[in-house]
């Protein structure tokens, strides 16, 4: 088992971000199953990491190798929306679990739909 670390993500996650969100595995489980093209996802990171409102996490491994992203989109007062992508070959292992752990021991007063 992975030791589990949440971060903010920043400019360096772009690249792996659209790559896991372009896989054929998270695009056939999202709601937009179209794939994404690199200038879209370079303006939609951007406004992501400038949104003051939502919640942009990294998760990896404690040597640093990226597992996936967490995010909390805004909705009102404290209530976002989750949103958790990761790579196939880290699923199934309780990290999606683990990382929703560590969240919400980082944002005790909110209420979060899923």
């Amino acid at each position: 088992m992975h030791q589990i670390l949440l971060r903010f993500a920043d400019s360096s996650d772009i690249k792996n971000v659209f790559e896991l969100s372009n896989s054929s595995f998270v695009r056939n489980n999202s709601i937009n199953n179209k794939e994404i093209l690199w200038n879209e996802h370079v303006e939609w990171f951007k406004n992501e990491l400038n949104n003051k409102k939502n919640y942009f996490y990294i998760i990896e491994t404690a040597d640093k190798e990226f597992i996936g992203q967490l995010r909390l989109k805004f909705i009102q007062d404290n209530e976002y929306i989750i949103s958790i992508t990761m790579l196939k070959e880290f699923q199934k292992q309780r990290i999606g679990t683990i990382s929703l752990q560590k969240l919400f021991s980082i944002h005790k007063n909110y209420d979060f739909i899923a």
